[in-house]
């Protein structure tokens, strides 16, 4: 074999092996989307290995193949629902603080609709899974430290006092997660529903009266 062969023949094999790649992946994201849909169409209460390859139309071990585990595969479905929610806060740095409040109410009244609702539950549910065995869902907590993070850059953006970024961004975090979790538990009524968007809109108030740059407007 001459030495132009034997690199014909090994740019042959990469490309077999980047083309194999391509394929792992991209199944790896369609039943990755499948399974994630799944859960939040039965909850996590219902929700099982065995139920979830079943429902996806591929065997169990399918599904260990691309994901390992059970606890790999929610480990993955927590990060996509994660990655849904957490490019909102961007959105926050773009806007000047007199639209702080018309965007915030917006991004309630999309989460606060009956169609998100399960997406919001097995979110919930992913927490007392964590408070049971947060050695086994730390991916739990990562997920409410990005949220932390995220929120303090959007209080710093507004020039928040430096030293009350970490406390104010987990009272505002907190405070939402329990008025979503009381709408939530609610009878899903309008009057309910209102009652809910007008706390978060007290919430929204308190905070931008902190703002510096809301003060000196």
């Amino acid at each position: 074999m001459t030495e132009n062969q034997l690199k014909d023949q090994l740019q042959s094999a990469g490309f077999a092996a980047t083309k194999k790649s391509e394929h792992f992946y991209q199944a790896k994201s369609r039943l990755l989307n499948a399974a994630t849909e799944y859960l939040l169409s039965v909850g996590l209460a219902n929700w099982s290995y065995r139920g979830c390859s079943r429902a996806l139309g591929v065997s169990s071990n399918t599904l260990n193949y691309y994901f390992k585990s059970k606890d790999f595969l929610l480990a993955e479905i927590l990060e996509s629902m994660r990655s849904r929610d957490l490019p909102l806060l961007d959105k926050f740095k773009e806007i000047e603080i007199d639209q702080f409040m018309e965007l915030a109410l917006a991004l309630w009244d999309s989460i606060s609709d009956v169609k998100q609702f399960p997406l919001g539950m097995a979110q919930f549910e992913l927490y007392a899974l964590a408070m049971r065995s947060p050695d086994k869902y730390a991916a739990v907590m990562e997920s409410e430290q990005l949220w932390i993070d995220g929120i303090k850059a959007v209080l710093k953006q507004e020039d928040y006092p430096e030293g009350e970024l970490a406390s104010a961004a987990r009272l505002i975090l907190w405070t939402y997660r329990g008025l979503y979790l009381s709408l939530l538990a609610s009878d899903h009524t309008q009057a309910s529903k209102d009652r809910a968007r007008l706390a978060f809109k007290e919430l929204v108030r308190l905070v931008v009266a902190q703002f510096p740059k809301a003060a000196q407007a």
